[in-house]
């Protein structure tokens, strides 16, 4: 239990952005990433949540499926003054050795306790996200983070000393998740 609220104490500590449009397309712009335009989709506000923030979120005209993106940089291409920089630096080691750690306590979060089988992504994914690390997760949602959603694929990319990404593709139907995810999973690449 002590290390469960390390972890998760941990991981609310690096929660810093708020839930914002703007936000979303600076940190891509500071990262060097690249948002794919989603076809079929249409930029919603994010709902705010006790679980986990996120700057962009977009749901489907057609199908019941919505997808959320969380960016949590570790480095930018250049930074507001010397006091955010530094605050980059400090963080970097860290950052790039706690991603897989993320992900599990975002899996908690989101499933209210529950592990999930966690399978990491191949090599050819990585190579086409521009990623060092990928994992993903099916996940039975028991939280407020998307209450109208029985079901999340989410996936978690990182790119050391640049940032970790959250792809929260969310549904109450399995096999639309699982088909529209596989296909939108390359939405968010570095560049």
């Amino acid at each position: 239990m002590k290390v469960l609220t390390v972890i998760i104490l941990t991981f609310l500590g690096i929660q810093s952005y708020a839930q914002d449009y703007p936000r979303f397309e600076e940190i891509l712009q500071l990262t060097d990433m690249f948002l794919e335009p989603l076809e079929n989709f249409e930029k919603i506000e994010p709902r705010p949540n006790d679980v986990m923030e996120y700057e962009y979120a977009a749901k489907n005209v057609d199908e019941d499926i919505e997808v959320r993106y969380a960016v949590r940089p570790i480095t930018l291409k250049e930074y507001a003054n010397e006091e955010d920089k530094q605050y980059y630096l400090e963080k970097r080691e860290f950052e790039n050795t706690a991603f897989e750690g993320h992900l599990m306590v975002a899996i908690l979060n989101l499933s209210g306790g529950r592990e999930t089988r966690i399978e990491n992504i191949y090599e050819f994914e990585k190579k086409r996200l521009g990623a060092d690390w990928g994992a993903s997760s099916f996940v039975a949602l028991n939280s407020d983070f998307a209450t109208d959603y029985k079901f999340c694929h989410l996936t978690v990319i990182h790119k050391k000393d640049r940032a970790t990404y959250y792809c929260y593709f969310l549904s109450n139907n399995i096999a639309t998740l699982i088909r529209v995810s596989r296909k939108l999973r390359a939405s968010l690449k570095f560049r």
